[in-house]
């Protein structure tokens, strides 16, 4: 038994990086061009890119619990497979697709209102609010998009997903392009406005082409992709499993909002750091997701199997591949920074925020640990399907805007120095919280406690 104990680690070790690494290459295209469009705003304007993360926060607290069902879909789909029930596969994408809809009668309405008020009074009031009035179209695309994604990925059409996906994501960096900086005498520069016109287009562009493959012949064939009619039975089944879901989801995005919302009422150099930290976290959070979801898929598949004792070797397998990828972004992120920052600046700009780089990098590097550090316990709670414990982690978030609000209001901290706050707030709120209920969760299943 004592030699085959270094044979399994290294074995799941291997698994897990093989599901790691093809997850984080595609997670990577996908935020490399994001990660473009918002050095696009940059050179445009700095007043643009901080607008749009202000716009983009508030948004997501609509969009994300909105995709929240639908992405839900692919463990309904599993079961219909599972039980050789092909032909209630298009039916339970039709119910979704009906949902996306049905959710606007709530987040349009919604919009407006928080829009009304949320921008009021603030530094970016005017721009803000357009471009987050602007993004309201999401509401609907993206929570299509994920039904689509989630009917895809259940299949085993994955590539075509990713293919898709990236394409969407070039045809976005494209237009931002053209839109942002204008095209000669046609087309003229149109800053922040242009980058919310091509984001709409190109993901209403996506969900129409991802539409037009679900309905073809052979989905319609095999899955009864044509079967559109609203079931209402059905759908309350979807709408009460995702329930928990989709509060967990709003609690934290609003928690975000709200702290956007503080760092407006700020002003000045907090917008500064909240967007260009923003920025570099689309570019390193891919580790985080592609860690979640691929230490998700292992606990999973050894939780179906009864293989209990194997989880705590998935999680040390875990930590192993965030200390690799926590030293291998400290290296350009802390060790070369003059390398590769004044790209993201005009020269003028650069030599004006030049003192505050190292701390801001710096707290950015420690909320990148500490994102990832608790993707690994999330992973093993969505595993043992603890929804319930999701939403009190929603609820902590508001906590930690609460412990955020008195670090920058009443003890006064320097701007450059809220990343690392933020992160420093999560890790005492969040992290032993996610671990300790991992620990738990895990005893219990090997029954070593009741």
């Amino acid at each position: 038994m004592e030699l085959e104990k270094p044979q399994k680690e290294v074995s799941i070790i291997k698994k897990l990086t093989l599901l790691f690494l093809p997850l984080a290459i595609s997670a990577l295209a996908s935020s490399l061009l994001s990660f473009i469009e918002r050095i696009f705003l940059a050179h445009y304007s700095m007043e643009a890119l901080e607008a749009s993360f202000a716009g983009t926060y508030v948004s997501r607290m609509f969009y994300f619990p909105c995709m929240a069902v639908p992405l839900m879909a692919q463990a309904f789909i599993g079961r219909y497979i599972g039980a050789n029930q092909k032909s209630s596969v298009g039916p339970c994408i039709w119910q979704m697709i009906w949902l996306a809809f049905f959710s606007l009668l709530i987040s349009l309405p919604l919009s407006f209102i928080i829009g009304k008020y949320y921008f009021h009074d603030t530094a970016l009031e005017k721009l803000a609010a357009q471009y987050f009035y602007l993004l309201i179209p999401l509401n609907l695309f993206y929570p299509l998009i994920a039904a689509f994604s989630a009917f895809f990925v259940a299949i085993g059409k994955s590539r075509l997903m990713l293919i898709a996906t990236i394409s969407g994501y070039a045809i976005n960096l494209v237009l931002s392009y053209i839109f942002i900086f204008g095209w000669g005498t046609l087309i003229n520069p149109m800053g922040l406005f242009g980058a919310g016109v091509s984001c709409i287009l190109a993901q209403g562009i996506l969900a129409f082409v991802l539409w037009l493959i679900f309905l073809r012949r052979p989905y319609n064939e095999t899955y009864s992709t044509h079967l559109w009619l609203l079931r209402p039975k059905e759908l309350w089944e979807y709408l009460q499993s995702g329930f928990l879901s989709i509060t967990a989801r709003f609690l934290s995005n609003s928690s975000w909002a709200a702290i956007t919302w503080l760092i407006l009422q700020k002003g000045s150099d907090f917008l500064f750091v909240l967007s260009v930290g923003g920025t570099l976290a689309i570019f390193t959070n891919f580790v985080g997701d592609s860690l979640f979801q691929s230490t998700l898929n292992m606990a999973s598949r050894f939780i179906g199997a009864g293989q209990y004792d194997r989880l705590p070797r998935l999680m040390h397998s875990s930590f192993f591949v965030l200390c690799a990828a926590t030293l291998i972004v400290a290296i350009p992120l802390l060790g070369f920074p003059e390398t590769w920052v004044p790209l993201l600046f005009s020269a003028d700009k650069y030599q004006e925020i030049k003192g505050l780089l190292f701390p801001l990098l710096l707290g950015n590097w420690i909320s990148f640990f500490v994102y990832t550090f608790n993707a690994i316990p999330n992973a093993f709670i969505f595993a043992f399907k603890d929804f319930k414990f999701t939403v009190l982690m929603g609820v902590m978030n508001w906590l930690e805007f609460c412990c955020l609000y008195g670090i920058i209001m009443f003890i006064g901290i320097p701007a450059q120095n809220f990343w690392a706050a933020q992160a420093c707030v999560v890790l005492v709120c969040e992290s032993f919280l996610l671990y300790s209920r991992t620990r738990l969760l895990s005893l219990r299943a090997q029954k070593i406690i009741p």
